[in-house]
């Protein structure tokens, strides 16, 4: 029978029940690249990439869970307009705190490998400003 986009999502939900809102159906191509499957023809590339690879064609299907964007920090309800001149912080880098922990965790979340470092970023900065900070793993 012929596959359908629609029919896959169907039978990973009622086999599984999965939640695929919440979930990333994915397969590696011929070049070894990691692939999401969202639409008819997606999945029709999968296939064609499947069948040209070998008799019986065999296309492996992975489901990864959906990752959590970071938080974003609440945005002031005024423009920089209307705020004026920025005020200085009154301890050095208070004013930008909210800003450095939104970049650092969006870089985390968009490049996760580099999110061990980021993580070591975040404890220098929390050290560097007199909090305490767990032991680090040694490594690059």
């Amino acid at each position: 029978s012929e596959l359908s986009w629609p029919g896959v999502q169907r039978r990973i939900q009622d086999t599984l029940g999965v939640d695929l809102s919440a979930t990333r159906v994915t397969y590696k191509d011929d070049e070894g690249d990691v692939v999401t499957v969202n639409s008819e023809e997606e999945l029709a590339e999968a296939l064609r990439l499947a069948s040209a690879a070998g008799d019986p064609a065999i296309l492996r299907l992975t489901l990864l869970k959906k990752a959590t964007p970071p938080p974003t920090p609440p945005l002031s309800p005024r423009t920089a307009d209307e705020a004026g001149p920025r005020a200085a912080p009154s301890a050095p880098g208070a004013a930008s705190t909210a800003d450095l922990n939104f970049l650092l965790n969006t870089l985390a979340f968009e490049f996760p490998m580099v999110a061990p470092i980021v993580q070591r970023l975040k404890n220098r900065v929390a050290q560097a400003r007199g909090a305490p900070v767990p032991d680090e793993p040694l490594g690059p």
